[in-house]
């Protein structure tokens, strides 16, 4: 996957649905290339919801609860800011980092 940042819109093309596409998601604006995990995040995979969008709101409530699978975090307590950033230190062990969200709805500073 060819380093750039993406429109949420873009992002969407990402989500594990056609194999011959790289899988990404995105948490807190920072888009991640899931890929090596398609067991994972690839279509079937437990994961799977992440793809293709900001999924912060889903990492730090620990949920995959459709209402959860969005960008929004403004309401967070601390506990839940932890594990989101907890998520993202993992994903930018383990994943490499392709772009930003240009239009994210991110909306956190933590």
């Amino acid at each position: 996957m060819p380093k750039g940042d993406l429109t949420t819109a873009a992002l969407r093309a990402y989500d594990g649905s056609d194999p011959a596409k790289p899988i990404l998601l995105a948490a807190k604006g920072i888009v991640f290339d899931v890929t090596r995990g398609r067991d994972f995040y690839g279509k079937g995979g437990p994961y799977n919801a992440f793809t293709g969008i900001d999924c912060s709101r889903a990492l730090g409530k620990v949920s995959l609860e459709k209402e959860n699978l969005c960008a929004d975090v403004g309401d967070f307590a601390a506990s839940e800011r932890d594990a989101l950033n907890q998520w993202v230190g993992k994903f930018e062990d383990k994943y490499p980092v392709v772009g930003k969200l240009t239009d994210g709805k991110y909306n956190g500073k933590f």
